[in-house]
């Protein structure tokens, strides 16, 4: 950031930032079923939302509903919300089937 702000401030501005950015991520991804779009064959029950404490980055704890070695994922929730190319169309790289109550 710089300027003339004390370090202390530049570390609260960002993590002020980080949680802002971290709510409106949030609010796109609950829990429910989801198909990944890239992979057709692919179905993940998304469990929730965990906190990387180090870095204090969003992430989306999901289960794979296929067979596979891993009984769960994590990715930065920023990514499992993203807009991804496929066949030169945007799409969402992951999109919710239905809602988990």
């Amino acid at each position: 950031m710089g300027g003339n702000l004390p370090r202390s401030a530049e570390g609260s501005i960002a993590k002020k930032l980080r949680a802002v950015k971290n709510g409106a991520v949030a609010r796109k991804i609950s829990k429910g079923t989801y198909k990944r779009i890239a992979n057709r064959a692919n179905y993940t029950r998304v469990i929730g939302l965990a906190l990387e404490t180090e870095t204090e980055e969003l992430l989306v704890i999901y289960r794979p509903l296929h067979e596979n070695e891993y009984e769960l994922f994590a990715r930065p929730a920023s990514m499992f919300a993203e807009t991804v190319v496929l066949r030169r169309k945007p799409v969402p790289r992951f999109q919710k089937i239905n809602s988990e109550n």
